[in-house]
């Protein structure tokens, strides 16, 4: 099946899986419904598979051209992650994140409209979505800044015209008169949002020189993760020892949760995110397993599955029939 995305029986489905969205906004869409949906709508379960793959694919790709600051691209391999997964909160919201921080690059206007609608939609999914909430409060906060920005330079061209007027009526302008001094420079803001440094959550849990927070979400990609806890003023878990290993695995719960982790850079060179190496190892090695084994050669994120043992896995957390929960994030213990 070539060119999924294009196919007639791909927006076949794909229309049909908007329509259900939109008659039934308080079920949503799952991906068990978007599937039924597609192979009603005559794709093959080998055909689903390879949607699946490819909306991995986007997803990867459009996270890190996000991560490095080109959101033009970014949205090239967005727009089409959320037509394969709009059930997904993250995926909207790192959408949005692409078109409000294209839109604050260029003034595209149809990408801020987009923006909106992404962010709107990823809080009906999703209530408590903070990556979401900020985003759309930066981008209700740039929208207004523009606005009285554009309101003061009308008034001062205005005023410029009015002043020029009055000069040019009473011939100070003559040649070789008078020569105005420079009034004073127009300090323009900056539409950039600050990174604050935020204090842990009350509820996370100290250990040792640090507190941790598992943070649950089905499905979260790992760079959603990553910023998810820079943007609450921490950093994805570091694991330095055993007894660390230990107080994380007591604390997801038999979840399958991020850990900070990465061979992104050079394959095999597993690093945390503070760039320090990874010097204790939990690698799942039971039946035969040789992990990590970076398979299909998008394996480069660290997960700790549910026995507590670690696994490589592709930036979208899915593996096969299995789905990241969530993620733990860490901050300095201040106390």
């Amino acid at each position: 099946m070539s060119g999924i995305i294009e196919s007639a029986e791909i927006e076949d489905f794909l229309r049909k899986a908007l329509e259900i969205q939109l008659e039934d906004t308080e079920q949503g869409l799952s991906e068990e419904k978007l599937k039924s949906i597609a192979l009603r709508a005559g794709v093959s379960e080998a055909e689903w598979n390879r949607i699946c793959e490819q909306l991995d694919a986007h997803l990867e790709r459009g996270r890190n051209f996000l991560q490095f600051g080109n959101p033009e691209d970014a949205i090239r391999e967005l727009d089409p992650a959320v037509a394969l997964a709009p059930y997904r909160a993250d995926v909207l919201a790192d959408c949005a994140d692409a078109h409000r921080l294209y839109w604050k690059e260029t003034g595209d206007d149809t990408s801020r409209k987009r923006a909106f609608d992404l962010y709107g939609k990823c809080l009906q999914i999703e209530p408590g979505n903070v990556a979401a909430a900020r985003g759309l409060s930066d981008l209700k906060s740039s929208s207004d800044k523009r606005k009285r920005k554009r309101g003061r330079n009308r008034t001062i061209l205005a005023s410029t015209v009015i002043a020029a007027s009055i000069l040019i009526g009473v011939g100070v302008f003559a040649w070789g008169g008078i020569t105005p001094e420079a009034g004073p420079a127009l300090v323009q803001g900056n539409d950039s949002p600050h990174s604050e440094l935020l204090p842990p959550p009350a509820d996370a849990i100290p250990f040792r020189q640090s507190r941790y927070k598992v943070i649950e979400m089905q499905g979260v990609g790992w760079e959603y993760a990553r910023r998810e806890c820079e943007r609450l003023g921490g950093r994805l878990a570091s694991v330095p020892d055993e007894e660390t290993h230990q107080f994380l695995l007591e604390l997801a719960k038999g979840r399958r949760v991020w850990l900070g982790a990465t061979d992104k850079g050079l394959e095999g060179d597993w690093v945390w995110l503070d760039g320090t190496p990874i010097t204790f190892y939990a690698w799942d090695r039971t039946d035969g397993r040789r992990l990590p084994d970076n398979w299909r050669g998008r394996e480069h994120y660290l997960v700790m599955i549910e026995s507590g043992f670690w696994n490589d896995a592709p930036e979208t957390g899915i593996t096969g029939r299995f789905r990241v929960q969530g993620f733990i994030c860490e901050w300095p213990n201040s106390e």
